[in-house]
């Protein structure tokens, strides 16, 4: 989910067949009861079925039940949240909530589905128009505690273990919760529903967004069309070299296998649609990097909820040891805590690569032996806030606990958080002051305590050190670090107050796309001609990715696009492609719409800017723009 402040194996049998032909394929999202796909998989593949079906994968989106909010049936539940008040009413196994509609007044809203089973539940639900929106009132799920959504979206960072205060949005705003900002279908939907189709609303703004397949995540959405591995086995097969369509995840190298994860579990906006098993999730999602200060800490430990990807593509120990995630995680379900393969208790999934360290715990960690500060996942994969404090992820990065230095901080470190008491940590470890940590670590792990490396290249960028430009530009260059970290080296250089320009024009000819990507995203600080024609040829670009970051970049601030015919013309068919390919998405429309009326096409602008209005109801001022256009625009030929 993101939002700003304006964005946001056998053979198949006759049984499994027929109940596959005779299964509805889609649901419309304003449907109460969507068909569980998977179902049509279990009389062939019973054990994995029965494993997942009480999954986190399962359950990420599920039908909501009195019983999940702890009312009897006729019962309401009235909920207090940051000075506002929702009541939930259980009527005949439903549920409704009453809450503030987007003019103010109270109204009732039918409230089918609930997301989230670990962190955060979001109760998610039609409005009038056909859109399918999360409700302002959120759940933590660990502590039960009541939020108001802005809270989640828009408090200020993390600062000591609290969040800023959350702006005030009021009915009517461009940020309240009636709005695209925080619509189901274009933000979250895409992962938290299995085979989610895009649904473009009538003219008028009303109509379903979504059409899906099932609630949750099911076998198709890692396995593959379920059909073709049904009339694969059903049909006689003379070619022995014939192979089941379906995609065994076995059969998958690494970068395929993190891929199929990724898609689902690495922070971004879509670039291009029909990501499937077995295809570069890097060719269809624009993931959030390291330069992102306000999302991730400077050795990519996310400050928002932006799972688990970047984190694992940026970790040394993930990228050398060649980990995926199948290694730690059972994706089909499990008994253990986050469909771990084996019980976090014991060190057992880190000793198969460390058995020394393993073996000698108090040796290496300096603390008792059997005690949690022993353990492999209490330094290298600690909690950390997310959400803005209303919830706990593990630390991927797989990092080193390094003590932050005094006025570093953007670091979260494992030292710090368990002896301060930090959420998810264990309790009872004894408060010791930072001097105390940092002396600690430096005589415990000397060589440890004086390893620098790309995080410090980020750090400089984050407090306006003078060098932060070259130590950027090293880790660019610097071909031995993953190729997330080089690409978000690109993109720090773009934040800089003097932007570099000659190791970007390097960098958007680079082999890797996301480096030319995040290059192209940087150069929309450079302008020169060289700026300028290299952002013409990335909008040419093969990846779909660079194109659509290469167009961003030529838009920012209007300006360069306004006095530059041939650049903005490049840009118009990769703005098409990324409206057409995420239809939903409100401000596609408008960069479409905008970029057709600063290039003379008046027809063009009302198509796009109708679309944008059609979705997004507080649209006020491009509505007003629409009006005047349209009585004034030629009818296309």
């Amino acid at each position: 989910m993101r939002a700003d402040r304006r964005l946001l194996a056998a053979g198949a049998v006759v049984a499994v067949a027929v109940a596959i032909a005779s299964a509805p394929r889609r649901a419309d999202a304003g449907d109460a009861a969507p068909p569980v796909a998977a179902a049509r998989c279990a009389p062939c593949h019973a054990a994995a079925h029965a494993a997942w079906a009480p999954s986190n994968h399962a359950r990420s989106t599920r039908g909501l039940t009195p019983a999940d909010l702890g009312v009897a049936d006729g019962a309401t539940l009235r909920v207090e949240h940051d000075g506002h008040v929702s009541t939930f009413s259980a009527a005949r196994g439903a549920v409704t909530l009453e809450t503030a509609g987007p003019d103010g007044k109270p109204a009732r809203y039918e409230v089918p589905w609930v997301v989230g089973p670990r962190r955060v539940e979001m109760f998610v639900g039609p409005v009038p128009s056909g859109a399918v929106q999360v409700m302002p009132v959120m759940r933590e799920v660990p502590t039960g505690r009541w939020f108001d959504w802005t809270h989640l979206v828009f408090g200020g960072p993390l600062v000591g273990g609290r969040a800023g205060p959350a702006p005030v949005v009021a009915p009517g705003d461009e940020t309240w919760w009636t709005g695209p900002v925080r619509s189901f279908d274009a933000r979250c939907a895409r992962c938290h529903v299995s085979g989610r189709e895009p649904v473009a609303p009538s003219p008028d703004g009303t109509g379903p967004r979504s059409r899906w397949r099932a609630l949750g995540v099911d076998c198709e959405a890692c396995h593959g069309d379920g059909d073709a591995h049904v009339a694969f086995w059903r049909r006689s097969r003379p070619d022995p070299a014939a192979k089941d369509p379906i995609v065994r995840w076995r059969d998958l190298d690494r970068d395929a296998s993190l891929s199929a994860c990724l898609a689902c579990h690495l922070e971004g906006e879509v670039v291009a649609r029909g990501m499937a098993p077995g295809r570069d999730v890097l060719e269809h999602v624009d993931p959030t990097l390291i330069d992102d200060p306000e999302r991730l800490d400077a050795h990519a430990r996310p400050m928002e909820l932006v799972y688990e990807g970047l984190s694992l593509l940026s970790s040394r120990c993930a990228e050398r040891g060649g980990l995926t995630c199948l290694d730690c995680h059972a994706s089909h379900g499990s008994p253990h805590g986050a469909l771990l393969v084996r019980p976090v208790a014991g060190d057992g999934l880190c000793a198969r690569c460390h058995r020394a360290e393993a073996g000698a715990p108090a040796a290496h960690s300096h603390h008792a032996a059997g005690g949690t500060g022993a353990r492999c996942v209490a330094c290298h994969l600690p909690p950390v806030p997310v959400e803005r404090g209303h919830g706990v992820v593990t630390d991927h990065t797989i990092g080193v606990p390094r003590v932050p230095a005094p006025g570093e901080v953007a670091a979260r470190d494992a030292c710090t958080g368990c002896h301060e008491g930090g959420r998810g940590f264990p309790a009872g470890a004894p408060p010791v002051v930072p001097d105390r940590l940092r002396a600690a670590y430096a005589a415990w792990w000397p060589s440890a305590a004086t390893r620098r490396g790309w995080p410090d290249a980020f750090l400089a960028q984050r407090q306006g050190a003078p060098h932060a430009a070259a130590a950027l530009t090293d880790v660019l260059y610097d071909t031995s670090v993953p190729h997330v970290v080089r690409a978000s080296a690109a993109a720090a250089l773009g934040r800089l107050e003097a932007t570099p320009e000659a190791p970007l024009l390097d960098a958007v000819a680079d082999e890797d796309p996301l480096v030319r990507a995040a290059a192209a995203s940087a150069l929309a600080r450079v302008r020169s001609p060289a700026a300028d024609a290299a952002l013409t040829a990335a909008l040419a670009d093969a990846s779909p990715l660079v194109r659509a970051r290469a167009a961003k970049a030529a838009l920012e601030g209007w300006s360069r696009v306004s006095g530059d015919a041939a650049l903005r013309r490049a840009t118009l068919p990769v703005l098409r492609a990324q409206a057409d390919a995420v239809p939903d998405d409100d401000l596609r429309w408008f960069r479409l719409g905008a970029a057709c009326e600063l290039d003379g096409d008046s027809a063009g602008a009302v198509d796009a800017y109708a679309r944008q209005v059609a979705l997004d109801p507080f649209a006020g001022a491009v509505r007003e723009r629409l009006a005047r256009l349209r009585a004034t625009a030629s009818p296309r030929r």
